[in-house]
């Protein structure tokens, strides 16, 4: 959009639009601030990224898996299913 046009808009009732191009978010008022995020008790503040090359079948496997667990309330992601496992495999091992 040429900024002519984005003028034109702003004269007409865009201006939010207007002033978030020009000015940036901190002139929209309905811009959420991040600063009010929370972590929850349960959410851990540190993460591990971790680079895996697994098979395609697994990928399968553990997408189908992870299905099977989700539930109308809560879907279950790949990652959340193999913390799972490993969490799991911890309590087993008497390792928290």
């Amino acid at each position: 959009m040429a900024k002519k046009n984005i003028k034109a808009a702003a004269e007409t009732g865009a201006s939010t639009l207007y002033n978030t191009i020009v000015h940036g978010t901190q002139d929209t008022p309905d811009t959420q601030s991040v600063q009010s995020v929370q972590y929850t008790a349960d959410t851990p503040k540190e993460y591990w990224r971790l680079n895996l090359r697994l098979p395609i079948e697994f990928k399968d496997y553990i997408q189908a898996q992870a299905y099977r667990q989700s539930n109308e309330k809560h879907t279950v992601s790949a990652t959340e299913y193999l913390c799972n496992l490993i969490r799991e495999d911890m309590e087993k091992n008497g390792r928290k």
